[in-house]
């Protein structure tokens, strides 16, 4: 949980940069396109039980010339006619106008969902999607998705009360793009479930009850500085991010300075608007004597957002091109050996799985699969093994696998034992612990695009060496091979599918790329969760012991 431990009185308002709508005036639907830079920040208030008095709080609190714009989606009765809008103009002198399709968004205006709908963001226009009977009532997470997906860093969006998970999936897509995420206190709302489970993600960064929220969301707004991504440094700035990461380094003992200066910034300087500090200076010293916020910071940096079956069109090609390669002439004596770095919660791992078990009771039902799944945030290790995922996971999992492969419960959805086993998941540091060797499939998604041209090179040599001849590496759409291109042949180009040539591998260089010193390295085991099974912790117990004896 991430909380602005030094609360300053509220800065005056942002004046809007357009002219003020009249009240109860929806903007013309029939302006020009909007793009992002001509959109105002857009806050996302997510609420069902108990949400209508933490919205009239939330409300009468919030200045009517923020120059942000407010979207609130709550769970409606379906098929009745919704008067929430009409209800929240009693305590607001902002235009509050139920949602038309194709609505452009302005400043100081809040827009209120209608029944029967989903809805989304394109280009800064609010787009109804008609729900279907077949369809859960996920819509906080569907919006909060939309708006990452449109809005990037600028997105913001605030849990309030309800019952059950919905928003929980979709602030993550928020947190990975950067955006601030809030939530209510779960000791002031009606109903806390909600609440407590975006809370529970460990990627909220502000906690206030309704009252407080819009002056904190005021003050986040005046700091933040969107242009950090995009910005040159200059050599004073670079020597305060190495500051920066000397003084993670020396908490956490991980290098990011192997990390791209312009991913890490946007999370900085997310990190320094929360807190109301003026600058990279301000912040070094603000981390020198606060070690919480160094642990909120290696957080923040190494979220790793994931989902079921990303990208669908890409785990076909894995369904139809490659487990049929890996299953050609095997024999039950030759287990499939899979590796999933940067597995972040599990998903991805889980997916793989899935299909690779789905696949194989056909073929081979007694093959021996090992899934090895890794990371280096060992609270994101500690919930994959727990394999308990939000029910808005229906949106991600084909309907045959949610039923075969999960058991469902009140409002989340937990993976059965026989995928959980096929799962080891491990602490550890691609940029630090030895690799594992002779796989069959690497996959790697979306990690490699946060590091530095020199260290994308790095960790593909390692995947080469760590791959049996004919194996195959799973990249992200946005990823590539580099300069590894003689050690592999393309299977698919536009999902990153490459299969491992019959070329000799080249080991990495170990003297250069692995860091740790004073110690041989060796693959951490981060302390299993309660919840975890005896199998389980056997299979990790078993995976230490056999990576630190060379066997893996």
């Amino acid at each position: 949980m991430k909380t602005n431990p030094h609360r300053n009185p509220p800065i005056p308002p942002v004046k809007p940069s357009t002219p003020h709508q009249q009240k109860n005036q929806p903007p013309n639907k029939q302006t020009n396109k909007q793009t992002n830079k001509q959109t105002p920040i857009i806050v996302g208030l997510g609420a069902s039980a108990g949400g209508l008095a933490a919205l009239e709080t939330f409300f009468k609190n919030t200045p009517p010339d923020t120059g942000m714009a407010f979207v609130v989606v709550m769970h409606l009765m379906p098929h009745h006619k919704s008067n929430l809008s009409e209800l929240l103009q009693h305590y607001t002198a902002m235009p509050v106008s139920q949602i038309e399709d194709g609505m452009p968004v302005a400043p100081n205006h809040i827009y209120v969902i209608p029944p029967d709908y989903e809805l989304g963001i394109l280009n800064g226009r609010l787009q109804l999607l008609k729900l279907t009977k077949k369809e859960p009532s996920m819509a906080i997470d569907s919006f909060f998705r939309h708006l990452a997906d449109d809005q990037g860093v600028k997105a913001v969006c605030v849990i309030l009360s309800g019952t059950g998970t919905d928003g929980t999936v979709g602030l993550k897509a928020i947190a990975e793009q950067g955006g601030l995420v809030a939530a209510q206190t779960p000791d002031s709302a009606e109903y806390s479930g909600m609440p407590r489970s975006a809370i529970d993600t460990g990627l909220v960064d502000l906690v206030h009850d309704p009252a407080e929220m819009p002056p904190a969301l005021v003050d986040y707004v005046q700091k933040i500085d969107f242009r950090a991504e995009e910005a040159d440094f200059d050599e004073k700035q670079l020597d305060d991010l190495n500051k920066i990461f000397l003084l993670l380094r020396a908490e956490t003992g991980l290098n990011f300075s192997r990390y791209r200066p312009s991913t890490l910034s946007r999370r900085i300087a997310k990190r320094v608007a929360v807190h109301q500090l003026n600058s990279l200076v301000d912040y070094v010293e603000f981390l020198r004597h606060n070690r919480e916020e160094l642990a909120e910071l290696h957080q923040e940096i190494l979220i790793s957002v994931t989902q079921f079956f990303r990208e669908p069109a890409a785990f076909e090609v894995i369904k139809n091109e490659v487990l049929p390669a890996l299953f050609a002439q095997r024999s039950v004596d030759r287990p499939l050996r899979v590796w999933v770095p940067g597995c972040s919660t599990g998903e991805e791992a889980y997916s793989l799985a899935m299909l690779i078990h789905n696949y194989q009771q056909e073929r081979l039902p007694a093959l021996k699969v090992e899934i090895f799944a890794t990371d280096v945030n060992a609270k994101m290790i500690d919930q994959a093994r727990i394999g308990e995922y939000p029910a808005a996971i229906v949106a991600d999992v084909p309907e045959t696998y949610l039923t075969q492969y999960f058991i469902k419960k009140e409002h989340t959805y937990r993976i059965k034992t026989e995928i959980r086993e096929m799962v080891i998941f491990a602490e550890q540091n691609l940029l630090g612990d030895p690799p594992f060797s002779k796989l069959d499939l690497i996959s790697c998604r979306n990690l490699l695009i946060y590091l530095k041209t020199e260290t994308q090179r790095q960790v593909l040599s390692l995947f080469q060496y760590a791959l049996k001849s004919g194996g195959f590496l799973f990249l992200g759409s946005s990823e590539n091979i580099g300069e590894l291109s003689d050690y592999f042949t393309v299977v698919d180009r536009k999902w990153r599918v490459f299969k491992r040539t019959d070329s000799r591998a080249v080991p990495p260089p170990d003297e250069v790329f692995f860091e740790i010193t004073g110690r041989p390295p060796v693959l951490r085991e981060s302390a299993p969760p309660r919840r975890q099974s005896e199998a389980g912790s056997r299979a990790a117990a078993s995976l230490t012991g056999a990576v630190a004896a060379g066997t893996l």
